[in-house]
């Protein structure tokens, strides 16, 4: 074969080569996006917080179903407050897995008929109280979630004055619009750690 017959037979592997390399390149890029939608999704949580120390997740568990709470909302609840840390403390004061701050305890201890409690770094008492906290805002919202988490974050008082605001809400019982910054990211947060729980417990559910 001449010079000029090789050359010529080199360019015509290669333009044949070229579609088989351009789809390869689109499988790998659609593949890559499929995973990182999927991860996105699903996995909007890090590893620690899927992986909760068992004797944890049981008290978890035991105060939720005390008070009729998804397990997985008090989880959401608590990885957004604390990540876990029984020891966190926040720069205005609150503490503890469910950061509850001490006249919220106090308040909480008057609803359970018990005097207020010393320890809120406790565990038992921290989810205890947290739960019971959350379980009354639910109640107290006409269970709308998102709605309990913003009193949650800001408090009930704040809360139900936004829902007598006819730009906020349109039914005075759901908020179309969050005025707090603060507080519109953390239900946002923790709306989507709430997904993420229910998506990572029917995984696991039998």
């Amino acid at each position: 074969m001449t010079p000029s017959k090789r050359r010529k037979s080199r360019r015509r592997k290669r333009r044949a080569a070229f579609p088989r390399l351009f789809l390869l390149a689109m499988l790998c890029a659609l593949v890559a996006a499929a995973v990182f939608v999927l991860s996105r999704r699903t996995f909007e949580l890090p590893l620690e917080a899927i992986h909760i120390a068992p004797s944890l997740d049981s008290k978890i568990q035991h105060n939720a179903a005390d008070q009729g709470l998804d397990p997985d909302l008090v989880r959401a609840v608590i990885f957004q407050e604390s990540r876990f840390d029984p020891d966190a403390t926040s720069r205005v004061g609150a503490q503890g897995l469910m950061q509850l701050m001490p006249q919220t305890a106090v308040d909480i201890a008057d609803m359970r008929g018990e005097e207020p409690p010393t320890d809120l770094y406790d565990i038992d008492t921290n989810l205890a109280y947290g739960i019971t906290y959350l379980a009354y805002l639910l109640e107290r919202f006409d269970g709308k979630v998102p709605t309990a988490l913003a009193a949650y974050n800001a408090g009930p008082t704040v809360v139900a004055e936004w829902l007598t605001d006819p730009s906020l809400s349109a039914d005075g019982l759901t908020l179309s619009s969050i005025p707090y910054d603060e507080t519109r990211g953390y239900v946002e947060k923790v709306m989507k750690y709430y997904e993420s729980y229910r998506e990572v417990s029917a995984r696991v559910t039998p």
